[in-house]
């Protein structure tokens, strides 16, 4: 088995990993680890301390042995690299199905002490995820001027207590995830909001959302539920929209989301199954979208809201990759667990909103 570092304007590294089977105990264990933590971000701020220190301490040294499992002995110069390099965004490439989402949450030793690798760099998962044969480069990366009538539009789940349910109430700004837009647009009002879905035929429910996402936009946001591919099924995954209707990639024929960014604001948008191409990510990316931003695992509703608002508080001045990194780094700092370490994004690292 081969692992290959690839960072940004620093070239390539090979690394040898232990075994496939250390690698899948580590990642197994940090899942649970993780699974465990997830459930319990939902009450986080009324749990005691010794209970969030317990959570955190068990991610902490689950990241240690994910670190051993993928790198032994050269840990140290996987760490020394990425401190040299400055780099915020690699890709780490394996060359067989060892893909880990939780790589994130992988513990480096570092100058200033032990640090999640997601606090370095952000690793992004590519248009197919990060199981590559061959080494290859990066995306070219390129940049665009967003004009102002490209609408942003926005999808949810009415059953969220995000959701504004088409019933915007600026009582509940710092609830409803449509206020998380206000950095981006010149007023809720120009949102366009996916009208609510009534049970009817699903053809005509696949037509409507066909017809949202037709016109060119700069920024699609779902905030809504995310049904992951079935592990061992041909099935690709699907977001909910409604209490009824769900889509996926068989539904799409928008032909061009090319000046858009996804941001796929729902549970485990980055991961596939045994097939990599089987993600909600490479769903929009084969409509052409010009970056997604997704996550790694189940993110609780409320941080999912609050996560939003930080990234895009940054990207109304910044490009796509320092406002993701920011906000990570940011969102950490400020509620003491990691599970901003779960938002990654893929596609053109420079994207801004503003003019290039």
């Amino acid at each position: 088995m081969r692992l290959t570092l690839r960072v940004d304007g620093g070239g390539r590294h090979p690394f040898a990993p232990r075994s496939v089977a250390d690698i899948k105990t580590a990642n197994d264990e940090m899942f649970d680890r993780i699974d465990e933590f997830s459930l319990a971000v939902a009450r986080w701020q009324t749990l005691p301390d010794h209970e969030k220190e317990k959570h955190l301490r068990c991610i902490e040294a689950a990241g240690r042995v994910l670190g051993q499992a993928l790198f032994g002995d050269e840990l140290s110069t996987f760490a020394s690299l990425l401190e040299g390099y400055g780099a915020r965004r690699l890709e780490l490439v394996v060359a067989d199905d060892t893909f880990s989402p939780y790589w994130d949450f992988l513990r480096l030793p570092t100058a200033a002490g032990d640090a999640y690798l997601g606090e370095l760099v952000t690793i992004t998962p590519g248009y197919f995820l990060r199981i590559n044969d061959q080494p290859g480069e990066l995306a070219d990366e390129f940049a665009i001027t967003v004009l102002d009538d490209f609408p942003i539009g926005l999808a949810e789940d009415e059953t969220l207590h995000s959701a504004c349910r088409d019933r915007r109430s600026r009582a509940r700004d710092t609830v409803e995830e449509l206020y998380v837009l206000e950095p981006i647009v010149r007023h809720v009002d120009d949102v366009d909001i996916l009208r609510p879905l009534n049970p009817k035929t699903r053809l005509a429910e696949v037509t409507e959302i066909n017809r949202w996402l037709s016109p060119q936009r700069r920024v699609v946001h779902f905030n809504c539920h995310g049904m992951g591919a079935e592990r061992g099924r041909n099935t690709d995954p699907e977001l909910q929209v409604s209490r009824t209707f769900r889509f996926g990639k068989a539904d799409l024929d928008t032909g061009d989301l090319s000046y858009a960014l996804v941001n796929l604001n729902v549970c485990e948008s980055a991961v596939g199954t045994y097939s990599s191409r089987k993600t909600l990510v490479q769903t929009f990316h084969d409509q052409n979208a010009l970056a997604t931003i997704a996550t790694t695992f189940a993110v609780d509703d409320r941080f999912a809201t609050e996560f939003a608002r930080s990234l895009y508080g940054r990207l109304a001045t910044s490009d796509l990759l320092t406002s993701v990194h920011e906000t990570r780094k940011a969102m950490l700092a400020q509620h003491n667990h990691p599970m901003s370490l779960m938002y990654t994004f893929t596609g053109a690292s420079s994207f801004r909103l503003d003019k290039v």
